[in-house]
């Protein structure tokens, strides 16, 4: 599905004014495989605007995710980072506001197992 809703949009920058008009940067924060990814997709498809994370560039996984679509994946300058502080250390930064995405916790470690399992967001 991730996938899929990749293909159908381009994702751009926020502009300066746009950016200041936000007054800060938007967390999005979730325990991993809680959904953050797709709502990310949904936000870019929806806003046309780039969402960024605070994933290390060392993370072959960041690449991946930028293939199939998140051009902000390891960024942190643009409007939306995701975030799995604390479980996950990324870049440290600061933000104005925070979205905390959650998802059952049965179903978000029985997802884990197959991210793990397959080391793919798309099987």
């Amino acid at each position: 599905v991730a996938h899929e809703l990749a293909e159908r949009h381009e994702a751009r920058r926020l502009k300066r004014r746009e950016f200041a008009a936000l007054r800060g940067r938007v967390g999005l924060v979730s325990f991993p495989r809680s959904g953050s990814t797709l709502m990310r997709l949904l936000l870019e498809q929806r806003t046309g605007l780039c969402t960024g994370s605070d994933g290390s560039l060392a993370w072959p996984l960041v690449f991946r995710l930028r293939a199939v679509g998140l051009r902000g994946e390891g960024r942190v300058d643009c409007w939306c980072i995701k975030s799995h502080w604390p479980e996950r250390r990324g870049r440290h930064l600061r933000v104005a506001a925070a979205v905390v995405v959650a998802r059952n916790p049965f179903d978000a470690i029985e997802s884990m197992w197959h991210f793990l399992a397959t080391r793919s967001h798309e099987r």
